[in-house]
């Protein structure tokens, strides 16, 4: 777990970090949540980009890919996944958190699969590993 002013980071989620758990269900976000000490938590884990906002009882989600902070929410930002996306899109998606603008952008980028792929075959990963590049799933 990281922490700053006005965020936190963990790899799965605000429960018992240390076990990796991911965020799925309204259950998951809601308990996420209320764990939530700060304005902002980023999580991965998924590698699916997506937002959820709290706004007082209120919770939705957005996947907008620039996310306006706005003082009266909180936020759980699942931030994607640079190397291996699991929601159909094959780009790396990244995360910018830009603290003048107050705003958060997850940008997707192109990047070379093909040698990407071998790379992976080579260092002797699971072929999965390499082969879902393709497809992102």
């Amino acid at each position: 777990m990281y922490e700053e002013e006005n965020f936190c980071c963990v790899h799965g989620s605000l429960y018992n970090p240390e076990d990796f758990n991911y965020i799925f269900t309204i259950e998951d976000v809601r308990l996420n949540f209320s764990l939530l000490k700060k304005q902002i938590l980023f999580v991965g884990h998924t590698h699916k980009p997506i937002v959820y906002i709290k706004d007082d009882d209120k919770i939705f989600y957005s996947l907008d890919t620039t996310i306006k902070i706005l003082e009266d929410k909180k936020y759980i930002i699942n931030v994607g996944s640079i190397g291996q996306p699991r929601d159909g899109d094959k780009r790396s998606c990244v995360c910018i958190y830009d603290t003048d603008k107050n705003i958060v952008i997850l940008e997707r980028l192109s990047y070379n699969i093909k040698d990407t792929v071998k790379k992976v075959f080579k260092a002797g990963l699971p072929k999965e590993l390499g082969e879902r590049l393709y497809t992102g799933v």
